[in-house]
C-alpha cells in the first residue's frame, strides 16, 4: 500500500463521501483530499460510501483501498439516497471530527482543515458557506434561498448556507446515531440537539464532472420534510390560524346579534355568510393541526436501521466483510 496509516488511534479528521455513479471524479477526489489534509499536519482517514453506483465507482473505490489504507469503502446493498447513505456509513468515521464531502469537488479541499479546526476548537458543527456560488440561478440558487429560509423558521436557527459542506465533532455524531429517525436529515438532526456552530466562507467552484442529483422539486420535498420532522412544532402556524378564525367568527357573531338587537334586522346577508366561513374554516384548520401533529409524533417514534442496508466494508480499519 502506499498511503501510511495514520499514525493515532483516532485520526484528527474523517472525510465522508459519498458516490452515487461518480467513476469519473473519484481518483481526482481522493488525490485533492489526500493532497491537502497531509499539508495540513493533521491525521486523517477517506470514508467512502457506494450508494448503489452501476457505473464501474464501487470497482475505482476498492482500487482505491487497496493502495491507501487511509480509505474505506462501504458498500450499500441499494440506493438509499445520500442523506441515508452517508448517515450508515458515519459508524465507520473515527476521526474528532467528521467531514461531509462531495466527491464533484464543487467545494474546494482547501476548506476540509480549516472545519477540521473549528471542530477541535470546540464547536459541534461547523459549516461551509459558498463564496461567489457557481450553481444555476433558478435551478439551484433561488430554491436554496428559500429553502433556506424555510428551514431556519421551523430549526429556529440562523444560518447563512444549510446546503453547505459540514463539519461534526464526534460527540454530536455519536448522539445522531442514537437518535429515532424515521426520515434522515443530517444537518437537520444536528441543529435540532445542537446550537454550538459557526459557518465560514468556503471557495465554491464549477461541477468538474458528473451532474447534481437534485431538483427543484426534491429540495422542496426536503424542505418540507426538514418542516414536518424537525421543527418543534410543524402545524403551530395552523392552529394559531385556526384559533384565530374561529375567534373572529364568534366576535363577529355577537356583533350581529347586537346589531339587529339594538339597531335594526334589516343588513345583508353576506354578512351572515362571512361570518360562517370564517368558522367553518377556523374549525378546519383547528382540526387539521391536531390531526397533522398526531400523525407527526407516530412518525418521529420510527428509526432508520443502518445495518440493514451495508453489504460490505472494505480497506481502512474495516478490512472486507463482504
Amino acid at each position: 500500500m502506499t498511503g501510511e496509516a495514520s499514525e493515532s488511534a483516532t485520526p484528527d479528521v474523517s472525510v465522508l463521501v459519498p458516490v452515487f455513479n461518480e467513476v469519473e471524479g473519484i481518483e481526482r477526489c481522493h488525490r485533492e483530499i489526500v493532497s491537502e489534509l497531509a499539508r495540513s499536519g493533521y491525521s486523517f482517514e477517506i470514508v467512502f460510501v457506494d450508494d448503489g453506483s452501476n457505473d464501474g465507482s464501487y470497482e475505482r473505490l476498492l482500487a482505491l483501498a487497496g493502495s491507501d489504507n487511509r480509505v474505506t469503502v462501504v458498500k450499500l446493498l441499494y440506493n438509499i439516497g445520500q442523506q441515508r447513505a452517508m448517515y450508515t456509513t458515519l459508524g465507520y468515521c473515527h476521526g474528532k471530527a467528521i467531514i461531509t464531502f462531495d466527491s464533484d469537488l464543487q467545494f474546494h479541499v482547501e476548506c476540509l482543515p480549516r472545519l477540521a479546526a473549528k471542530i477541535l476548537e470546540g464547536y459541534d458543527i461547523a459549516g461551509g458557506i459558498r463564496v461567489n456560488r457557481r450553481d444555476p440561478l433558478l435551478a439551484n440558487r433561488l430554491p436554496s434561498w428559500v429553502g433556506r429560509k424555510l428551514i431556519n423558521v421551523a430549526l429556529r436557527i440562523e444560518q447563512v448556507d444549510f446546503g453547505g459542506v459540514k463539519a461534526y465533532s464526534a460527540r454530536l455524531i455519536k448522539t445522531l446515531l442514537g437518535m429515532h429517525a424515521p426520515l434522515i436529515i443530517i444537518p437537520a438532526m444536528a441543529y435540532s440537539i445542537s446550537r454550538k456552530a459557526i459557518e465560514i466562507p468556503v471557495r465554491h467552484e464549477e461541477r468538474q464532472t458528473g451532474y447534481s442529483k437534485w431538483s427543484i422539486l426534491s429540495r422542496m420535498e426536503l424542505y418540507l420534510d426538514i418542516d414536518t420532522l424537525y421543527a418543534r412544532r410543524p402545524f403551530a402556524w395552523m392552529l394559531t390560524s385556526g384559533v384565530g378564525l374561529i375567534g373572529t367568527s364568534i366576535f363577529l357573531g355577537l356583533c350581529i346579534v347586537a346589531y339587529r338587537l339594538l339597531v335594526s334586522e334589516h343588513f345583508s346577508g353576506l354578512i351572515i355568510f362571512f361570518d360562517v366561513f370564517l368558522l367553518a374554516t377556523g374549525i378546519f384548520l383547528f382540526s387539521q393541526s391536531l390531526i397533522g401533529e398526531f400523525v407527526v409524533r407516530n412518525l418521529r417514534g420510527g428509526r432508520f436501521d443502518p445495518s440493514q442496508v451495508v453489504e460490505s466494508v472494505t480497506g481502512g480499519r474495516n478490512p472486507g466483510s463482504g
